[in-house]
């Protein structure tokens, strides 16, 4: 992060632990695939709030314009993400994590969700998905930027429909897609 200006990563990740970053890899690699720079920090919001408030003075010195911020349990990193970026022109977005003590994550996604009005936090799905769709969202924005190129996003669009292609069911005629895309 000790670029300057418009070189450097667009989209950083802050993992709240290090045992988040299984749950991040995926994202990762979707956004090495479009060819958009990231980086990664790791850094509590509980035990290390001094220096997640200097990172949130030095981003906006640098070329990021979205930051992930992935957390679990009380999962207060990603207001206090948003609360230090407010006003910065820089998009958070928190994602929720499940934890052994909350298998289900929801004590995260209320934690993320439920931020006072007036603090710019989106939170998405929780989980590997919901990492995957904020980084689907943070790719979106860096297409409307310039940093990333549609038609590379596009194709990742469709190598994920062909991961999971609809299965039709031979009971029901299918329609000819094509037909109806040409009316």
């Amino acid at each position: 992060m000790a670029t300057q200006g418009n070189n450097g990563p667009r989209i950083l990740f802050i993992l709240g632990s290090k045992s988040d970053r299984d749950k991040v890899g995926p994202a990762l690699e979707l956004v090495n695939r479009v060819g958009v720079e990231y980086d990664t920090a790791v850094i509590s919001a509980h035990r290390d709030l001094p220096e997640l408030m200097e990172m949130m003075e030095i981003i906006p010195t640098t070329a990021v314009k979205v930051v992930i911020a992935v957390a679990g349990m009380a999962a207060a990193l990603p207001g206090i993400v948003a609360a230090g970026l407010k006003g910065k022109g820089i998009l958070v977005i928190g994602v929720p994590l499940s934890s052994s003590v909350h298998p289900d994550g929801l004590d995260a996604l209320f934690s993320i969700t439920q931020v006072p009005a007036g603090l710019p936090l989106v939170c998405a799905g929780v989980d590997a998905a919901g990492v995957i769709n904020a980084t689907l969202a943070a790719l979106e924005v860096m297409v409307m930027t310039g940093d990333c190129e549609q038609n590379l996003l596009l194709e990742e669009y469709s190598r994920r429909k062909e991961e999971k292609p609809v299965v039709w069911p031979d009971s029901i005629p299918r329609p000819n897609m094509d037909e109806k895309k040409g009316n």
